[in-house]
């Protein structure tokens, strides 16, 4: 039963507002993200006579540090949800714990990928159950394995509400990609912040 019940409604109220008061920092950060896989594919380019020890070691550090302005990212979204202040430089807070996040998000399309190759209706539950995860290793655990039972327990008795809530995020960016590309400027950090929301909203009923 979903006695837990997220509002789609206010977590996209919150989002649409925060965006409009901090569209320069978050696009900026939008960018930032850009920047960063165009800087890789230039590295692999220029790097591809250099043998596949470093085309790996490359793709490797890219990966921790894109994990990282991802945590970092997630963080900033949870400090505007407490009405608190960001800036550019908080994007790059979590750098240092990338690999933590990288192997968290590693092992959620793992686990999603196995739910939908067996059952699709598996892939879409457990999807939603451990959907939470990112959050949970930025604010709570360190260790990705925990991080997704901490999912688990924080999404108990509201798996519907999430399951909502992710389907309005992923039509959300089909729209932002519908506009080459382009509108994903707008609809990823609308969906981040709209999920920190939804993160606090679960967590406000676990301390009550």
């Amino acid at each position: 039963m979903d006695n837990k019940q997220i509002s789609v409604r206010e977590a996209f109220v919150f989002a649409r507002k925060t965006y409009k008061n901090h569209y320069k920092l978050l696009i900026a950060s939008m960018l930032t993200f850009f920047v960063s896989w165009v800087l890789l594919e230039v590295i692999v380019i220029a790097g591809e006579k250099l043998g596949f020890a470093l085309w790996f070691i490359a793709h490797l550090a890219f990966f921790f540090v894109f994990a990282g302005l991802e945590a970092g990212f997630v963080q900033m979204s949870l400090v505007l949800v407490d009405g608190q202040e960001i800036s550019y430089s908080s994007l790059f807070a979590n750098l240092t714990s990338g690999w933590r996040f990288f192997l968290g998000q590693l092992l959620y399309l793992v686990i999603c990928l196995v739910g939908l190759i067996f059952l699709v209706i598996p892939g879409f539950y457990w999807g939603t159950r451990y959907s939470m995860s990112g959050f949970c290793l930025v604010t709570k655990s360190t260790n990705p394995a925990i991080s997704l039972r901490e999912s688990v327990e924080i999404s108990k008795n509201s798996l519907f509400s999430i399951f909502k809530l992710n389907i309005v995020i992923t039509l959300l960016n089909l729209l932002g990609a519908s506009f080459l590309g382009i509108g994903l400027l707008i609809s990823v950090p609308i969906s981040v912040l709209m999920k920190a929301s939804a993160f606090r909203q679960l967590e406000s009923y676990s301390i009550s």
